[in-house]
């Protein structure tokens, strides 16, 4: 009975194996039509513009201008002057240093020192607890438009209409300021 199952077992992953195969195969052969696609669309769109040549007694131009450069955009890309291309490649931006956040608030304190690690370790407890608020105000909204029941776009509507008119009620110098 062990031997029966073992064979049978066997057969399926054999069938699982060559099922596998030519579904690897199929891929494979799609990709490749895919390439050859793309590839004569490029040449395509690079073949040169061929004009049959037409004897009138009149010297024509000696070759045809060559077409615009095709850009995924319809557009010309923007000149920027700060743009460099550095000697690996990349781009970089002339005249922009890179700084962080925290080298803004420590300008002259020595990042090795004790007080520079007690003051990055408070740097990140403020950065941390400004992302908490951020995500608990959004899971916040998330909630109470589960619960309106009602369409985004109309509950979002409502939420904006109802935060501008407090906004504006406990802005000084308002009714609340007149009243009193």
């Amino acid at each position: 009975l062990a031997l029966v199952r073992a064979e049978g077992r066997a057969a399926a992953e054999e069938k699982w194996a060559e099922s596998a195969a030519a579904t690897a195969q199929e891929a494979a052969v799609a990709m490749q039509e895919k390439l050859k696609q793309r590839q004569l669309r490029k040449e395509a769109l690079l073949r040169p513009l061929v004009q049959p040549k037409r004897h009138t007694g009149v010297s024509a131009p000696a070759a045809p201008a060559p077409p615009p450069p095709q850009h995924e955009s319809a557009r010309r890309p923007r000149y920027e002057p700060a743009k460099v291309t550095g000697p690996d490649g990349k781009f970089r931006l002339r005249g922009v240093q890179s700084t962080s956040d925290i080298s803004k608030y420590a300008k002259n304190v020595d990042p090795y020192s004790r007080q520079g690690w007690e003051l990055r370790e408070a740097f990140k407890t403020m950065k941390s607890g400004q992302h908490a608020a951020i995500s608990a105000q959004t899971w916040g909204a998330l909630h109470k438009w589960t619960a309106s029941e009602k369409p985004i776009d109309q509950w979002y509507a409502e939420t904006k209409a109802r935060g501008s008119r407090q906004r504006t009620s406990s802005s000084p110098g308002t009714l609340d300021a007149a009243a009193s």
